[in-house]
């Protein structure tokens, strides 16, 4: 079964986002016109993209126990079949536009940066899954852990506006996730004045926070949801907003 949970078009010019709750053996066919970031969430799929194998992804009974599996492929066809019992996935995807499609690859957790950021109440875990330097075209994924009670997303700030490499306008869409179940998250988003937005308010959580998917351009940028974070954009400018958010100690994870 997948679940849409984000329209581009509805809710988002650029990303997409879905949820796919596999039973064992249970096959998912995909035919996507822009590249697909697909992060296994819990279980395990064996991945098929355009025909070819790349094996079996995933692994892990939860985002919370360690990090994940993802999978990457350039428009076309993914197959995902669940192995040895349910998975879950969240699957991002967004246009290429006129940026050049990488190749298919099974994303594992040695290939992805993960450290600490921020300090204090609002220090939390991140996870870069498809970051500005890795090949794709303008997605960019990862995950985000908040312990307890901390505030993520935090200093406050804003994304709707191009100027790099002090700001750069993304459209982001996260999908959260608590432990235990009962947790719970407490979020603050205001807009400005007419002269023009104000930094939104950070987000802080009862239990933990997932996920993300981001998609970042110069028209448009997108922002997903906690558990799944994904962005879509030009190389450079991606880069140069992405070092520099890690040098401010993580601002928007």
């Amino acid at each position: 079964m997948i679940r849409k949970l984000i329209a581009s078009g509805v809710q988002t010019d650029l990303i997409d986002l879905d949820l796919a709750e596999l039973a064992d053996g249970e096959q998912l066919a995909l035919q996507r016109d822009g590249e697909v970031a697909a992060v296994v969430l819990s279980g395990v799929v064996d991945v098929v993209v355009d025909g070819a194998s790349l094996g079996a992804a995933g692994g892990r009974s939860s985002v919370f126990e360690a990090p994940g599996d993802a999978i990457y492929a350039p428009p076309g066809h993914v197959q995902l079949t669940a192995r040895g019992g349910e998975a879950r996935v969240a699957i991002a995807s967004a246009p290429l536009a006129d940026l050049p499609p990488a190749q298919a690859r099974i994303i594992r957790p040695e290939d992805q940066r993960i450290g600490d950021v921020g300090d204090g109440n609002w220090g939390r875990t991140v996870r870069t899954i498809l970051g500005p330097n890795d090949s794709a075209g303008r997605l960019l994924i990862g995950e985000t852990l908040n312990p307890p009670g901390n505030w993520s997303s935090y200093p406050p700030h804003k994304h709707d506006t191009h100027e790099p490499p002090r700001e750069v306008k993304l459209e982001e869409v996260y999908f959260f996730q608590v432990d235990p179940a009962e947790g719970f998250g407490v979020g603050d988003g205001r807009r400005g004045a007419p002269d023009g937005p104000v930094p939104r308010s950070p987000l802080r959580v009862g239990a933990n926070r997932p996920m993300s998917a981001r998609a970042k351009s110069p028209a448009a940028a997108t922002r997903p949801a906690p558990q799944a974070r994904c962005g879509a954009g030009d190389p450079p400018e991606r880069s140069e907003w992405w070092r520099d958010g890690y040098a401010r100690g993580g601002m928007s994870r």
